[in-house]
Order: C-alpha cells, then structure tokens, then sequence
C-alpha cells in the first residue's frame, strides 16, 4: 500500500466505527465525510490513470485533468444520495458541504504527510507546484 493508501485506513477505520455506533444525522454526516475521503482517494488514482493515457505533463494533469474529475468525485456520492433517497433540501446541502469537507480533509492530510509542514507555504503560494495526486491543492 501507498501512503496515500495507508493515510485513507488510518482516517476511514475510526469513522466506519462510528457510522457503526450512531444513528440518525450522526451516521448520515460520518458516511458523507467518508464519502469525501473515498472521492478523494478515488480521484488520485482516475487523474493519473488518464493523464498517462493522454500522456500528458504535470501542468496540465493538475490543471485540466485533475480538476474536472475531482469535481465530478464529489458529485458521485451526493447524486446517489438524492437519485436513491429524495431528501429534503437542507439534508442535501448538509451532504454537500460534508463530502467537499471529508475530500478536503483527506487531500490536505495527504500533503502534508507528502511534503511536511515545511513545503506548505510554497504549496499554499505557488499554483504550478500543484501535484496530480491526491489533485488540486485548492483547499487554500
């Protein structure tokens, strides 16, 4: 396993504990904020596949690629959640903003066990020092 790999089972294991323990909006907020984190996780793998089928270089992976598919990540989960459970407006825009919070989380966490601490300040500064995986450092 990668660390982004190892990174993703240190944060989902406690939260799949709790979604095991909770009920009601509890559970429903963890299983977005897991959510997030698998699109996140899920989206490093899908930018670099097909940036090196469109053998493309890192500007462009991280500029053109890596956006379009992060974004469509984060759809994934909360089309499926209003397709399949039709909820109420304000339960669909609590999942919005958890799974875009779980993905940030899991994307900022994983730059900074990549890079250290350090690097963050050129990281936050510097647009084209922006990595393909876990994608756009756009948290900041």
């Amino acid at each position: 396993m990668t660390s982004m790999e190892n990174t993703f089972v240190c944060l989902a294991a406690p939260l799949l504990l709790a979604i095991l323990c909770l009920r009601g909006e509890g559970r429903r907020g963890l299983v977005f904020l897991l959510a997030g984190m698998t699109a996140c996780l899920l989206s490093a793998y899908i930018s670099a596949f097909l940036a090196s089928v469109w053998d493309t270089d890192l500007t462009t992976a991280s500029h053109a690629i890596a956006p379009a598919v992060e974004e469509s990540m984060k759809a994934l989960p909360l089309l499926f959640y209003l397709l399949v459970f039709e909820p109420e407006k304000k339960s669909a825009v609590s999942g919005a903003l958890l799974v875009a919070v779980g993905f940030a989380t899991f994307e900022n966490v994983c730059f900074l066990t990549s890079y250290g601490t350090g690097e963050l300040l050129r990281l936050k500064t510097s647009a084209s020092s922006r990595p393909t995986a876990p994608g756009s450092f756009c948290a900041w």
